[in-house]
């Protein structure tokens, strides 16, 4: 079935890790009593037999809990990679430092035999086919851009009137910079970028040997209580850290920073930018009956 394994550090981190691959047994009907098995996939998946095994590693930093939408989007894609015959790794770690939490879980993934990692934050709710799609584009790094929580009425009510779409899927942001954002060139759905958000984001085992190669002096050679005993973590670097300009005087959050490090020694970017995907958060409804413009007498 599969391999559980549980560790705590000095600083309470929680990492669990479990391995399937296509000799497991899963249901597929799955926990929330939805038909996970639906017939032919959105993306035919038709690998040659001279390619190279894909090994996915799926793993997500934690602050505490997990999203519900989040559970039942990662059991949706344990079911498809099951039917694909795509091994995979599942790995949480538990990380009050996001920077910190990302450089955990891939130095877990270097240490594994994978060849892909996948990044999924734990409040966001994903179409399992999207992964499909990522990884049929055989790019280094493609990722799918997500909404940031918050929404700008004025333009959804624009560019609703303007396109005839319902407001619901207009007014959002997303953060994400093009390398023209003037000339846009997406071939089925997917189109280069230089920065994109990583809670949703697919990198191959080769970008993080070459930024080891070009950024010696980001590996992480403290010691940490593992399992009641001082030592090193292994494959252990600094990729995910913010950057601070002092010239400039901007910021940039560990995401942007890891894309311009690998851009920076001439790695490329991709956005599968055709996939719907949720960014769960917290919404207040205020509101006042009398304003709904009922009859009260």
């Amino acid at each position: 079935m599969g391999k559980f394994t549980r560790s705590i550090d000095e600083t309470k981190r929680l990492c669990m890790t479990i391995k399937i691959d296509e000799r497991s047994i899963i249901n597929e009907k799955n926990i929330f009593g939805q038909n996970t098995d639906k017939g032919n996939d959105v993306l035919d998946w038709n690998k040659k037999k001279d390619e190279k095994q894909i090994k996915l590693f799926f793993t997500s930093p934690c602050h505490g809990g997990v999203d519900i939408h989040y559970v039942r989007a990662t059991l949706e894609l344990q079911a498809l990679l099951q039917r694909h015959k795509i091994p995979v790794t599942f790995h949480l770690i538990q990380s009050s430092i996001v920077t910190q939490g990302r450089n955990l879980c891939t130095a877990a993934f270097l240490k594994s035999e994978c060849t892909h990692m996948l990044f999924v934050d734990t409040d966001i709710e994903f179409d399992e086919t999207s992964i499909l799609t990522m990884l049929k584009a055989d790019k280094d790094i493609v990722l799918t851009p997500y909404p940031m929580k918050v929404i700008d009425w004025d333009k959804a009510k624009d560019i609703s009137e303007k396109s005839g779409r319902h407001m619901s899927k207009c007014g959002y942001y997303f953060p994400m910079a093009f390398v023209d954002p003037e000339n846009i060139d997406c071939k089925d759905g997917i189109t280069e970028i230089k920065r994109g958000p990583a809670g949703f984001m697919l990198i191959k085992r080769e970008v993080f040997e070459k930024m080891g190669k070009e950024y010696p002096h980001l590996k992480i050679r403290q010691q940490t209580m593992l399992n009641q005993q001082m030592r090193e973590t292994e494959h252990f670097w600094n990729f995910w850290d913010t950057e601070f300009n002092k010239e400039k005087g901007t910021f940039m959050g560990e995401d942007f920073a890891f894309c311009k490090r690998w851009t920076d020694i001439g790695g490329k970017i991709y956005a599968n930018v055709d996939a719907y995907i949720t960014h769960h958060g917290d919404y207040s409804y205020r509101g006042r009956f009398i304003d709904e413009g009922q009859k009260i007498k």
